[in-house]
């Protein structure tokens, strides 16, 4: 046991508690119409039990302590030989590819939900009339934009590190047991990846997402896909989204079959979005990580041009740039204005300035378990569905286990 005199901190601190008890518990005395300087003179029994209350009552007050750090911590190597380099080699996270890439409109500070409304207008025009009658319609709708609720949390005990590399390094773990705390750069490192590997799930979330997948069990993959509808089930369910037709699994030979398809039916069933001049930097094609290797390799392969297997991969097909994101069902392209603003078709609803949180912290005061939680609310929605075409080989079932 520490010697009590030879620590000031503490010394100060049995001064200072003995001072506050005094004071108060002859507060408490004089409330119940007791002379504090008598009873402390004759040591009243009452001024011994509010004094001893007062002491017990700022000792748990002041024995919890914050810290910082989690559970669910597995040590797969303990061994220690010489000095830890100050750094960890990090795992390939994906995040939030989907946004990372500006494929989508972010629509920030969404509390609980939003309209977003739409506007069309059809046959305005006709002959002249001095008195004219009312011609045309416009139409007004919306879709609805409603982020749910996705919550990470984990807990683990600090001291898992006592037979960890950092275990050796001076300053890495506190002293005290008591008050066992992560070292900063394991502290700095995990939350890196332990928010990089939430956010994965999000991004799948974003286009193979389904609700339905709720009734799963958290071993299936599909599990952390269950918080919303993805884009892709919600075009399959969209009877007006084009869909083409009879789509095989994708291969280096029939890939570039469906981008033409693709771009086909937009120049057919929506002209205004091919005849923009703007139209090569709006109008994108998204497929997943798979199926960009095949278009790759559809270029290479193409015996008049396009690539050498040398060469850098090219990601345009006919001037319409061609985006790969993680998230992405395989066997899957969808071709619509992928832009991040409000102009474009594809949307993101959050609330991250005020639902987005990481919390790192104690479990409770008398325990030595540490947790990280975070919380955020998201989905995501689309504009207008005769602005997506798509060719995949998923199904409404494909969302139904």
């Amino acid at each position: 046991m520490k010697n009590t005199m030879k620590n000031p901190k503490r010394i100060l601190f049995l001064v200072t508690a003995f001072m506050m008890a005094f004071l108060i518990s002859g507060t408490i005395l004089s409330g119940l119409a007791v002379d504090p300087v008598a009873a402390i003179v004759s040591l009243n029994p009452l001024w011994i039990i509010a004094g001893a209350g007062v002491l017990f009552v700022l000792g748990r007050v002041f024995k919890a302590k914050p810290g910082h750090a989690y559970d669910g911590l597995v040590i797969s190597d303990t061994t220690f030989a010489g000095t830890f380099a100050p750094f960890y080699t990090l795992p390939a996270i994906y995040d939030l590819d989907t946004i990372d890439k500006k494929i989508v409109y972010v629509i920030d500070g969404i509390k609980d939900k939003v309209t977003v409304g739409a506007m069309n207008v059809t046959a305005p025009l006709q002959p002249r009339n001095e008195t004219p009658t009312s011609s045309g319609q416009i139409t007004v709708t919306g879709q609805l934009l409603a982020p749910q609720n996705i919550m990470a949390y984990t807990e683990f005990n600090p001291r898992d590190l006592e037979t960890y590399w950092e275990a050796g390094k001076e300053g890495a773990l506190s002293e005290m047991l008591l008050d066992r705390q992560l070292p900063v750069t394991f502290e700095n490192y995990l939350l890196s990846v332990y928010t990089g590997y939430c956010f994965e799930g999000v991004e799948q979330n974003f286009w193979i997402g389904s609700t339905n997948y709720s009734t799963l069990p958290s071993t299936d993959a599909r599990y952390q896909y269950q918080f919303f509808d993805g884009f892709i089930k919600l075009f399959v369910n969209d009877a007006n989204v084009y869909k083409t037709s009879s789509v095989v699994t994708f291969t280096n030979a029939n890939i570039g079959t469906y981008l033409a398809d693709l771009e086909t039916a937009a120049a057919t069933n929506n002209k205004a979005l091919m005849s923009k001049a703007t139209r090569y930097s709006r109008m994108q094609f998204t497929m997943s990580v798979a199926s960009g290797v095949l278009f790759q390799q559809f270029l290479t392969n193409n015996a008049f041009k396009n690539q050498n297997t040398t060469d850098a991969g090219l990601w345009k097909f006919h001037g319409y740039t061609v985006n790969v994101v993680a998230g992405m069902a395989d066997n899957t392209i969808v071709f619509t204005e992928s832009v991040p603003d409000t102009t474009g078709n594809l949307w993101v609803g959050m609330n991250s300035v005020s639902d987005e949180n990481v919390l790192m912290n104690r479990l409770q005061p008398n325990s030595e378990l540490f947790f990280i939680k975070i919380l955020l609310k998201i989905a995501v929605q689309y504009g207008w569905s005769n602005k997506v075409f798509m060719a995949t080989t998923l199904t409404a079932n494909s969302f139904i286990p």
